[in-house]
């Protein structure tokens, strides 16, 4: 269901409880990522019910951020990516052009990644790295799932842990690799990188070292 501002929904009554969940934004959110996503005109839904899977998907994984507690890098680049996606995918016609720019070829995209990967202690806000980078965080949001098939704030998770994991595998203790990355402490560290490597980090460590000496062994021979 979809209500813009001044709308008005009647909920009808159903035999058995029913539960879902409710995304609001403030008018001006849309006003203006539509004007910087070069659409014309004024952003109005086509239909106030839609069932489109792109908009789905975004929504479940802004929900899902919030229920796990994500950093606010990552909630805010989900919440831009959702914005977009509605746009680009639910806008009254006429919309425009939107956007044209190749993704896999801009430059601010390379400098994006860049620029995450040199900031894996302190935690980049989207509005810092869209002035770093003059580019609307709606657009570059867009542009860097298109190509890279992450959200910004996912990437920069993903660097995180894969920054963890080579100090892990270097010998630097757990503790000292949570202080070295700006997390809060050990139990955090170790429930995000849980999340991400399906496996505490001492039990990660340990079956990095055994496929390594797999490897190293080589493949057994067999002699009749």
């Amino acid at each position: 269901m979809l209500i813009e501002p001044g709308d008005v929904h009647v909920t009808m009554a159903v035999s058995r409880p029913a539960s879902f969940e409710v995304v609001r934004f403030v008018p001006k959110v849309f006003e203006t990522a539509h004007r910087e996503l070069d659409f014309r005109g004024s952003f109005h839904f086509r239909t106030p019910a839609e069932k489109n899977p792109a908009v789905a998907q975004a929504l479940r994984a802004l929900i899902g951020a919030h229920a796990n507690g994500d950093s606010s890098i990552e909630l805010e680049s989900l919440s831009a990516e959702l914005v977009g996606t509605v746009i680009k995918e639910l806008a009254e016609p006429p919309a425009g052009a939107g956007l044209a720019v190749d993704p896999v070829r801009d430059f601010r995209l390379r400098r994006a990644r860049e620029y995450l990967r040199a900031h894996l202690v302190r935690k980049p806000s989207l509005d810092e790295l869209s002035l770093e980078l003059k580019v609307s965080k709606f657009r570059l949001c867009t542009l860097f799932k298109a190509a890279y098939g992450l959200s910004v704030g996912q990437y920069w998770a993903a660097a995180r842990i894969a920054e963890a994991s080579r100090l892990l595998l270097q010998g630097m203790p757990i503790k000292f690799v949570a202080a070295s990355l700006g997390f809060t402490d050990e139990p955090f560290f170790t429930r995000i990188f849980r999340r991400h490597r399906g496996m505490p980090p001492k039990a990660w460590v340990r079956l990095q070292q055994k496929n390594s000496a797999h490897r190293r062994a080589g493949p057994l021979m067999r002699i009749a």
